[in-house]
């Protein structure tokens, strides 16, 4: 047969080579020279073909089998290497081969001819006479899958569930039987089914990707686990108790706000020391170890002149330097504030609710926003705009706390997707100070936000924001890094990049010890492959702010990538020691981050990520569980809730592929490359 197709392959150049020099030398199209060529070249084809014919069905006659063409299937890619019908030991087992294949025709040309019903008895039959002979075997699990095709067909009542019994019956027979599996796969869809349906679609992937990728269905299952997810998350949240983040975070957030700066010592000695304080008798000291108020147990009034029930009038007026310090130290607004300057935030919101009930009036309002600050943070934006109500209610309240007031009721519409009226918050902001460079930075983080970006206008408003305060302005220069990093990423555009970069470089100049500009250098660092000098930066930057968890985990990347490795490319791949080196040193880092700051999610994240790769999942779900702890919103929960099922159904869907025939290395191997979990 080679030899045949090889021959008939070179006549055929031939021909057409002495045809196509014919007709350049204009002698046009000379069948007569065709027919004397091609005549003795048929005529060898045929007697070659015809004593090869011959002595194949001689042979085989002698063996005592026939061969039935129609039942050769021609798509050799629905499943891996087909054995060949099987070849009966005695007379009774090829009568029942003989028998079976004039069943299955029959039964294929009712399916044929939509005569469902009837197909399926036979079928049925044909299971049922085929199930003790063990050489018909293989062409069981092919009976069985065209069975599941005629319930699809038919429809009906619980028809799906046959679908799927039938194919987990030729699959059991035959674990490498893809068509089945991709059948299996449609009908676990149909059925809401997504893991098992995930885990089907991910075997038929890893033996034979073209097959896999040619069916719609398969793109289907990233958004049918995700949607899953999704409800998971939303049922969790409803009882999720949202806690502080990271230190790094809370700062950056705090910042953002200008009106922290006005809480010196000295501007709070100035308002105690002009006010007539009504106190209570006696102050208790704060308990550390005391829980966090009730979310609702906080009541609020309108009245910031109301007195404490058990309080005496004490007028301050008239003391001195060291008793006004006394007594401002005893104020529960006092202590709020210097926790925050201690960067120890959990206590931060029963401070300032006890300054809001039993304070000193002239803090109420300050006491307010800074509890609607943490509020926000918590993600309690009902409740933060409920504190911030209460100032903008006050007509005494002064301009620049007003601002401050508007701008937190802004983030606080935007967390509940208020943001037709979040805008005009912004713009009433504006109207009492065209000039506050801090409006346009808010708003322009506003626009940027991931859930609905506006690029265009946050570009606006930051540049807005440095051309108001082009001196002392770290966040708005930080957020235009930020922001123009973002793009530069999207566009792969190298030119803006370097843009990023210099602005950056210049910032740094500005405020040599902002490790959070150092920080954000070291991440475009990272981004462009310049992995040693991002290491001696995130060094740097770790000697400025040794408790940061985020510059930990950012080197942690960077050595991992100093030795070839990383998350998002299966780095994983233990044929190299140098990676397997990486990935323990990673770990090591990860955890050393976690030490650091235990409130970092990133660093939960990875490791969570590190160990599925490296398939310990217990640990990588230990991880993961401690990072949704940490989610502040329904979408950062569905997103890790959907991770959480993958690495859960892992195990699962290595032991389908190892069930096949594949070896472990070359299942590890596989799964690095093509990323599909």
């Amino acid at each position: 047969t080679f030899f045949k197709k090889k021959l008939t392959a070179y006549l055929a150049v031939r021909i057409f080579a002495h045809v196509m020099s014919s007709r350049e030398a204009g002698q046009g199209f000379n069948w007569r020279q065709l027919l004397i060529i091609g005549a003795p070249i048929a005529l060898s084809i045929a007697a070659v073909a015809t004593i090869y014919i011959y002595y194949s069905r001689k042979k085989r006659k002698e063996k005592g089998l026939e061969i039935n063409t129609d039942d050769v299937r021609k798509d050799k890619k629905t499943s891996g290497p087909r054995p060949l019908t099987p070849s009966p030991e005695n007379e009774e087992e090829a009568a029942a081969l003989k028998l079976m294949l004039e069943k299955k025709a029959e039964a294929n040309d009712c399916f044929t001819r939509k005569e469902y019903e009837r197909a399926v008895e036979l079928y049925t039959q044909l299971i049922k006479e085929c199930s003790s002979v063990p050489s018909l075997r293989t062409e069981l699990s092919k009976i069985y899958h065209n069975r599941a095709v005629t319930f699809e067909k038919i429809k009906g009542d619980g028809y799906l569930e046959r679908v799927i019994a039938d194919c987990n019956e030729a699959i059991k027979i035959d674990p490498k039987y893809l068509k089945a599996r991709a059948r299996r796969a449609k009908a676990y869809e149909e059925v809401g089914d997504v893991m098992n349906c995930l885990k089907d679609w991910t075997v038929v992937n890893l033996l034979q990707p073209e097959f896999a990728n040619s069916d719609a269905s398969f793109h289907r299952v990233d958004q049918l686990i995700s949607d899953r997810g999704m409800q998971l998350a939303i049922e969790k949240m409803k009882t999720h108790v949202v806690l502080l983040p990271s230190k790094t975070h809370v700062e950056e957030f705090i910042t953002m706000f200008s009106d922290f700066g006005f809480y010196t010592d000295a501007n709070l000695l100035d308002l105690y020391r002009t006010s007539t304080c009504k106190r209570p008798v006696s102050v208790t000291p704060l308990n550390p170890n005391s829980p966090e108020p009730a979310e609702n147990g906080v009541t609020l009034t309108d009245n910031s002149d109301s007195d404490p029930v058990e309080a005496s009038t004490t007028d301050v007026s008239d003391r001195s330097e060291e008793e006004l310090r006394n007594c401002l130290e005893a104020e529960p607004f006092w202590q709020a504030i210097t926790q925050i300057r201690n960067r120890q935030y959990s206590s931060v919101v029963e401070l300032t609710s006890q300054a809001v009930d039993t304070g000193c009036g002239v803090f109420k309002s300050h006491a307010l926003l800074v509890r609607s600050t943490f509020y926000l943070i918590l993600n309690k934006h009902v409740q933060a705009a409920e504190d911030v109500s209460v100032i903008l209610r006050d007509e005494n309240t002064p301009p620049q706390m007003r601002i401050g007031a508007l701008l937190r009721r802004a983030c606080a519409k935007e967390a509940g997707e208020e943001f037709k009226s979040a805008i005009e918050d912004f713009e009433m902001a504006l109207s009492i100070d065209p000039t506050n460079h801090i409006i346009f930075l808010v708003r322009a983080k506003f626009y940027s936000s991931e859930e609905r970006p506006n690029f265009d206008l946050a570009l606006t408003d930051i540049n807005k924001c440095l051309q108001l305060c082009p001196d002392g302005n770290l966040a708005g220069r930080n957020y235009y890094a930020m922001l123009k990093y973002r793009l530069a990423s999207t566009s792969q555009s190298q030119v803006e990049m370097e843009k990023v970069k210099r602005h950056l470089r210049e910032t740094m100049k500005q405020f040599p010890d902002s490790s959070e500009t150092i920080g954000l250098y070291c991440q475009v660092l990272l981004d462009v492959k310049e992995i040693r000098e991002a290491i001696k930066y995130l060094d740097k930057a770790i000697q400025l702010d040794p408790d940061n968890g985020m510059l930990l985990v950012y080197r942690a990347q960077a050595k991992l990538s100093s030795k070839g490795g990383s998350l998002d490319q299966g780095f994983l791949s233990m044929s190299n020691p140098h990676l397997e080196d990486a990935t323990t040193l990673l770990i090591e880092e990860l955890e050393y981050a976690l030490k650091i700051d235990e409130q970092c999610r990133m660093a939960m994240e990875m490791l969570a990520t590190a160990y599925s790769q490296k398939g310990e999942s217990e640990r990588a779900i230990r991880y993961l569980e401690m990072a949704m702890k940490h989610v502040r919103s329904v979408t950062e929960l569905a997103q890790l809730q959907t991770f959480h099922l993958i690495i859960t159904y892992q195990p699962e869907i290595n032991k389908e592929i190892l069930a096949c025939g594949m070896d472990p290395e070359t299942l590890r191997n596989s799964l690095n490359k093509q990323q599909l979990l």
